[in-house]
């Protein structure tokens, strides 16, 4: 289809809707097309992946040398943020609250894991005292 086409098809289109009488109703209901519909209230509840390298929280900074995967999702009223590979979960009433909250937990687990010894770690806490050692290091915020 060229250009003179498409100008023809809308100027067709233009006279027809003229045609169209000011008192006509539709005989079945209107049916919303794509533009009409607004689909900001569903995005809410979809959940995003967010990867982050910087955690800041009480005074500190908490870097990754790698992005932590936070999947962030609205349930009702809360925000939740979580990491499974952290096993760490919070929520806030904002996304930004949420965010807090998840650093508030990643900064207190990463002491907890980093002032154990070895011998007091088996399983599952072995695993989590490996990755925040090697992963992340924490400084102080200025």
């Amino acid at each position: 289809m060229n250009v003179a086409q498409i100008d023809y098809s809308y100027e067709l289109i233009s006279k027809r809707v003229l045609d169209v009488p000011d008192d006509y109703k539709r005989s079945v209901a209107k049916v919303a097309t794509g533009a009409e519909i607004d689909v900001r209230p569903f995005l809410n509840y979809l959940a995003s992946k967010m990867p982050a390298w910087a955690f800041h929280c009480q005074g500190k900074v908490l870097y990754s040398t790698l992005p932590v995967d936070v999947n962030i999702r609205r349930e009702e009223t809360f925000y939740f943020a979580e990491s499974e590979k952290l096993k760490i979960f919070a929520f806030g009433d904002t996304h930004d609250e949420a965010m807090r909250a998840f650093a508030k937990q990643l900064l207190y687990f990463y002491e907890h894991y980093k002032g154990l010894t070895p011998d007091k770690v088996t399983g599952e806490a072995e695993k989590l005292k490996q990755l925040y050692s090697t992963y992340f290091k924490e400084e102080e915020y200025v």
